[in-house]
């Protein structure tokens, strides 16, 4: 798939949860070149009082943080609001086989492709099920 044939998105507000910064901020790149305004935030421990003064439509969230992992943060923002599209991205996918991931829309794996990010989103956004 190439660049030009990849969705474009309008009027989506998405949050970028990282505690390392440099991949919160790669992350809110692609989202860029998708036409998806994004907001980075390295503190999980933030993330509740940023969904509370502002609407998202998506949050990209690491699952390895400090403080908060990124389950525990979905489910926090599922409970504030359940229309939120919550990715979890993590490195290790293996970690995770036991928990509860009810609050999690989509899992993706680390490192992934731009081409990924955007099926992704526009399956959420365009084809929910």
């Amino acid at each position: 798939m190439c660049t030009n044939e990849l969705p474009k998105f309008e009027n989506i507000e998405a949050l970028v949860v990282d505690d390392m910064k440099e991949v919160g901020k790669t992350i809110g790149s692609l989202l860029t070149v998708l036409g998806i305004n994004s907001d980075i935030e390295n503190y999980s421990s933030k993330v509740e009082s940023l969904i509370k003064e502002k609407e998202y439509d998506i949050i990209v969230c690491d699952l390895a943080m400090p403080v908060l992992n990124g389950i525990e943060v979905s489910r926090i923002v599922k409970s504030y609001n359940k229309d939120i599209k919550f990715i979890l991205m993590t490195g290790w996918p293996d970690d995770i086989k036991n928990e509860n991931l009810e609050t999690v829309d989509v899992m993706l794996q680390k490192p992934c492709t731009l081409e990924v990010i955007a099926s992704t989103i526009d399956s959420l956004i365009n084809h929910p099920t």
